[in-house]
């Protein structure tokens, strides 16, 4: 089960990264910066976070983030839920006028990047609020200032390259954290907008 459950996550991740950068006509973007701007945009922020927070997270950070977190949870699995029966199937084009035909091919590759980039807003999210529960939970070990923590150790100690680790390992949690809120943020605005458009060009057609 464990195995397709990441089979299932990893499909998940490549085809929601695909179809961000695929348009309703079913083009995929060629351009090196539209393909990977995202992604070095939200490394950027994610490691400024980490510097910033290198003093420990407060707890209305983590409390404010699970909350606003849980909410866009339960949105997108209700929309997904209620608008599977609806849209997520294509009509039978067989006696479809050519502009038919293309509507109906946009309509379906939307619903279905809608589908998919919207489950993996809700992976990643799971993966945040795990993150955020154990900064909860373990306060005493993963709050920590790094600063303090790290630096006090002298070269010469004998606990020098187990606190390394440890301290690497905050970092590690704090950048992903950080890196998977600024993708959910960007997906959250990408599937707010493009449903807005996409709704508002099928009432000028209709």
């Amino acid at each position: 089960m464990s195995l397709k459950l990441i089979k299932y996550i990893k499909l998940l991740r490549e085809n929601a990264l695909k179809l961000e950068r695929t348009s309703i006509n079913g083009i995929e973007e060629k351009r090196w910066l539209f393909r990977h701007g995202r992604r070095i945009i939200s490394f950027l922020i994610s490691s400024a976070l980490v510097y910033l927070s290198r003093e420990g997270l407060s707890e209305l950070f983590i409390n404010s983030a699970s909350t606003i977190l849980s909410i866009l949870v339960g949105l997108f699995i209700t929309s997904l839920i209620f608008s599977f029966d609806k849209f997520y199937k294509k009509q039978n084009s067989t006696d479809a006028d050519s502009t038919s035909i293309v509507k109906n091919t946009q309509a379906y590759n939307y619903f279905k990047q809608f589908a998919y980039i919207t489950g993996f807003n809700i992976v990643i999210s799971t993966f945040v609020l795990i993150i955020l529960s154990l900064n909860s939970l373990f306060r005493e070990y993963l709050n920590l200032n790094l600063d303090i923590f790290y630096w006090q150790i002298s070269p010469w100690h004998t606990d020098l390259v187990t606190n390394f680790i440890y301290t690497a390992l905050i970092v590690v949690l704090r950048f992903l954290m950080f890196y998977w809120l600024t993708r959910i943020c960007f997906n959250t605005l990408f599937i707010v907008s493009s449903m807005v458009e996409f709704m508002m060009s099928k009432m000028d057609d209709e």
